[in-house]
Parts: C-alpha cells; structure tokens; sequence
C-alpha cells in the first residue's frame, strides 16, 4: 500500500488527544494483506489489511504500534503472488527502520475524514 505518510492520535498529559503525521523522506511501501486474486472481480468483501509491528525508541511516546514500511525493492517482492509465504515473512524483518521516520503534531480537524486540505500534514 503505497503511503505519504499515517496519523497517530497520542493521549495528551490532560487526558485530550493530538493528531501527529509521521512520514519518512519519500513514498513508503506499506506492507498489507488482502484476500482478493489477480483477475478476481474488486468488491467490499477483498479489503485489505496493513501489518503492522511494535514500536521502539522514541516512536514509543505516539504509539504502541507502527505499519511495516517496506524499501521499494523489497515492497517489489512483497506483491509478487508468487513468493512463498515463508520468504514473504521474512521479508518483513527487512522494513525502514524506525529512525528513517519524523513526526510532528497537526490540526485537529485531521480527525474528520472530510477534512482533505493539504495543511492537513503542516506542523502547528
């Protein structure tokens, strides 16, 4: 799942919370799982998921969690059909590592899904 960028939701010191964006220096290659097959018809039941993994370091104090970026040429690998499941596997063991990301708090009105402003990545 090609990506800017996600949000996290942080629980502030008053108990409110604040939106951050978190991206890297370019496109990221989220890893993700579906159930839909090449060919098949597209419809709401073949959605998708996003795998994710635990945080660490700093990442830690804006969520428990975090989604698999993949580098492009491992992502390349990750949606071949043909890559057996134990290769695919491991291939999540080699995503961006957590120092490649930065973040900053945003508006609140990032929270409303109609919200489609391109300020909605700036830094407040």
């Amino acid at each position: 799942m090609p990506a800017y960028g996600w949000y996290e939701w942080p629980v502030l010191a008053d108990g409110t919370k604040q939106p951050h964006y978190i991206h890297g220096d370019g496109p990221l290659y989220f890893a993700a799982l579906t159930a839909w097959k090449p060919g098949t018809e597209l419809d709401a039941a073949h959605g998708f998921a996003i795998v994710t993994n635990d945080t660490e370091g700093g990442m830690v104090d804006i969520h428990a969690r975090r989604p698999v970026a993949l580098p492009s040429d491992v992502a390349w690998r990750w949606i071949n059909p043909s890559y057996l499941t134990d290769d695919a596997r491991e291939l999540l063991n080699k995503g961006v590592p957590e120092d490649a990301f930065t973040w900053h708090p945003v508006r609140q009105e990032v929270g409303n899904s109609k919200y489609q402003l391109a300020d909605a990545i700036e830094p407040i």
